[in-house]
């Protein structure tokens, strides 16, 4: 079954220190994992945005490419780079069979692309959220954005697998 991890909104840029520095923690791990799934032929996404590539902006108006990407995550020419409009078609022609979603951030933008694909003509379930590779807003609660997005389902990564918790 082929497998992709889609990455939402992993900029290098952020609005405060602050958020600055818990999206590069939060980026080293998933750099880490994203090592971890290239070996086992996991697909890698990164999806920016909610209009198309060729006008996509990163925050300082550039334009979105492999140097829009934090800085600790290293990216490989077989990753993906695109945005939410583009995804469905990125699963389809890659024929992805099975999609997972992290990033930033949980309850908003991670939500978004993934119901943006759910709502396209991917054959599969698209609403796979992997908590342990999202970052939640600092006036959010994990709890409240599960209960208001009760209907995903949320998974763990681990070494072995994307265990499924709830959904």
């Amino acid at each position: 079954m082929k497998r992709a991890l889609v990455i939402v909104d992993a900029w290098k840029y952020h609005d405060t220190r602050n958020q600055e520095k818990e999206a590069n923690a939060l980026c080293s791990f998933l750099n880490y994992v994203i090592q971890h799934e290239r070996q086992k032929e996991t697909t890698i996404i990164y999806s920016f945005g909610s209009v198309p590539l060729d006008t996509a902006k990163d925050p300082h108006n550039n334009k979105i490419n492999s140097d829009s990407l934090n800085v600790n995550i290293v990216s490989q020419n077989d990753d993906i780079f695109t945005s939410k409009p583009e995804l469905n078609d990125v699963i389809v022609k890659n024929n992805i069979e099975e999609v997972y979603f992290g990033g930033f951030h949980f309850g908003h933008c991670i939500h978004m692309h993934s119901e943006y694909l759910h709502r396209g003509n991917t054959p599969m379930n698209c609403k796979n959220i992997v908590l342990n590779l999202s970052m939640v807003l600092s006036e959010d609660s994990w709890d409240e954005q599960i209960k208001k997005h009760s209907d995903w389902n949320y998974h763990l990564w681990g070494p072995t697998k994307f265990e499924r918790i709830k959904g």
